[in-house]
């Protein structure tokens, strides 16, 4: 017979190790080598609490942020806030815009809409033609120019040469169309 103090030993085992492994399984056993963290004191864990409602609280407040984001990005973040600040203005403006001018009805609207579409094709065509001059910077530096050649007597490169197409016969040369290499045999018109 087992003793009373084995049936106890054998029931606290199972409760502090079986059963939490019932409740909340283990997926896999942890790799060899793994170091679990160590336990943290009170203290510590009190520390980590304040910090991060601290943290969380200094994010409501934007200057906080941009203070933060400055320091680490520099320069370049200042700037681009300002850019994104002066587009956000800009934009506020057009739809205020657009609002009067559609409270004032359809008449109203066309000045707005032709001014508008003048400064925007305006903007775009001076933005299409900044890419255009940097492509072709683009292309100039990326291609070297030929170099004429030294058998050449007058210092130019020959080109290729391509073979003009061949007409079919029975066709007028105005309506000459290139020949596929198959020649069928054609019906006569009546």
């Amino acid at each position: 017979m087992t003793r009373p103090r084995s049936l106890f030993r054998k029931a606290k085992d199972y409760i502090t190790y079986d059963l939490v492994e019932i409740i909340a399984p283990r997926s896999i056993p942890n790799p060899p080598g793994y170091v679990p963290p160590r336990k943290r004191s009170l203290s510590e864990v009190l520390q980590n609490v304040y910090k991060g409602t601290k943290l969380y609280f200094d994010s409501w407040s934007q200057e906080k942020i941009d203070r933060h984001l400055a320091e680490h990005y520099g320069e370049d973040y200042i700037k681009e806030k300002a850019e994104k600040e002066t587009s956000r203005k800009e934009w506020q403006e057009l739809v205020e815009g657009f609002g009067d001018a559609a409270k004032g009805g359809g008449k109203a609207m066309v000045p707005f809409l032709q001014n508008l579409y003048t400064s925007r094709a305006a903007a775009y065509g001076q933005a299409l033609r900044q890419f255009v001059t940097g492509y072709r910077e683009g292309i100039a530096e990326g291609v070297p120019a030929p170099q004429a050649d030294p058998t050449d007597a007058a210092g130019e490169s020959q080109q290729a040469v391509t073979q003009p197409s061949r007409v079919r016969p029975g066709r007028d040369s105005g309506d000459s169309q290139p020949e596929t290499g198959r020649d069928f045999p054609r019906k006569p018109v009546s």
